[in-house]
């Protein structure tokens, strides 16, 4: 029987770091759809909840070393951009700040620093050599 994990001690310091963001970003989305998200409508709904899947998904295959658990976790660490201009173009107001990040500087730095260590030079040659 195969065990699956949902940490590796065994990859490199980036991705292990990206492996926990992505389990944290995963937690606080959840909280922020239990807290009731208004305006998002069913399309919206659908997203938050295919995103929350991506990164819990995507945490799990990269802690377990599948290359398709690396993918979902790149689209999971651009998710909230994907989000952020679904809801800007939703309301029918384009703001480019908004989309960025940049009306919330703190959350801005966690989403870059996921993207930026999952697509980290050694992330990917960690990659291409061992995940199957």
């Amino acid at each position: 029987m195969e065990v699956r994990r949902w940490t590796n001690r065994s990859l490199p310091q980036t991705l292990q770091i990206a492996n926990i963001l992505l389990y944290i970003d995963a937690f606080f989305l959840v909280i922020g759809i239990l807290g009731g998200p208004k305006g998002f409508g069913g399309i919206g709904m659908l997203l938050l909840v295919l995103s929350v899947v991506a990164y819990l998904v995507g945490g799990l295959g990269l802690a377990n070393e599948e290359k398709r658990g690396y993918i979902l976790a790149v689209v999971a660490s651009f998710s909230p951009f994907i989000l952020r201009a679904y809801i800007s173009f939703a309301v029918e107001r384009f703001d480019l700040l908004y989309i960025i990040g940049l009306r919330s500087p703190l959350n801005l730095l966690f989403e870059a620093a996921l993207v930026a260590l999952l697509l980290h030079s050694q992330s990917q040659r960690y990659v291409s050599t061992w995940f199957k």
